[in-house]
């Protein structure tokens, strides 16, 4: 079991995201204790993860006020480069850490087509193939009224 988890990071992260909160979807996206303890519960931080059943759930409740964020020194002074270190201390005494080094808001086409499936998971799977195959291909496209009709169609079912 987890006894406490301690967030190192740079002043600003901590002064907008070091509360837990979980009133609405916005407040806990802005709550490092709240996504840490979704990430740990759920295995990854959605959509799904802000859904109301989700904001309320016990267990991350519970998880999430073992969460403490700190200013890190060194994290402050490399700002607006973007660290992190995250120690999760157990009950048995064991301490699991991770740092994360020069954040980036980068990520791969894999991860974004992952996103748009869990974020439109309420559609047929072949249809949301069909819009991902049309995305991929709307650099070759004139213009966009083809895959807005498609999606709008997609919004009436």
């Amino acid at each position: 079991d987890i006894k406490r988890i301690v967030v190192e990071t740079y002043q600003v992260a901590m002064d907008i995201t070091r509360k837990f909160q979980n009133d609405t979807e916005d407040a806990a996206k802005f709550s490092l204790p709240y996504c840490l303890s979704a990430a740990i519960l759920f295995g990854q931080v959605s959509l799904r993860q802000f859904q109301p059943d989700v904001l309320r759930n016990p267990a991350l409740h519970t998880l999430a006020t073992k969460v403490e964020v700190i200013e890190s020194a060194q994290a402050t002074a490399r700002f607006p480069r973007r660290q992190a270190k995250i120690s999760v201390f157990m009950n048995d005494g064991t301490v699991y850490e991770a740092q994360v080094m020069d954040a980036a808001d980068t990520t791969d086409v894999e991860r974004i087509k992952q996103k748009f499936r869990d974020a439109t998971h309420y559609i047929d799977q072949q249809e949301t193939e069909s819009v991902l195959r049309s995305l991929e291909k709307l650099d070759q496209q004139p213009d966009i009224s083809s895959l807005i009709r498609y999606l709008l169609l997609l919004g009436h079912q």
